[in-house]
């Protein structure tokens, strides 16, 4: 993966302090986060067979959540950018992230309760 562009702020010490200004996506949008609002991004690729069975859960909590928190699914291989200032080294890999910081994170298949936990707890 190739180092992500200078849009980003540097990275802070400990994993749930990395300050985000922005983030990359495919081509030149450049997305914010909601001011206040806590942004759940799941970290996925087309061939994670976790992450393929993870889809529906997500698809569900977010359904169920989202006047708590905004939901967005990231393809690493269609923006490596992303994955690499996020530290995204296996999949899936859900990150919390609220006024520009990531404020959790957690590696690996989420079941419902684990995934809906992780949404409430980072949206206080």
């Amino acid at each position: 993966m190739k180092k992500a562009h200078s849009l980003l702020t540097p990275f802070l010490c400990g994993a749930a302090a990395i300050a985000i200004a922005a983030f990359l996506f495919t081509g030149n949008e450049s997305v914010h986060a909601k001011e206040g609002k806590t942004e759940i991004i799941k970290f996925e690729a087309s061939w994670c067979g976790p992450c393929r069975m993870m889809n529906p859960i997500f698809a569900e909590v977010k359904r169920e959540l989202s006047g708590t928190a905004s939901f967005r699914s990231v393809d690493i291989d269609k923006n490596p950018k992303t994955a690499n200032a996020f530290r995204v080294t296996q999949l899936p890999t859900l990150v919390a992230v609220k006024d520009g910081k990531v404020v959790g994170k957690a590696v690996g298949f989420q079941n419902k309760s684990k995934l809906t936990r992780f949404v409430k707890k980072h949206s206080k």
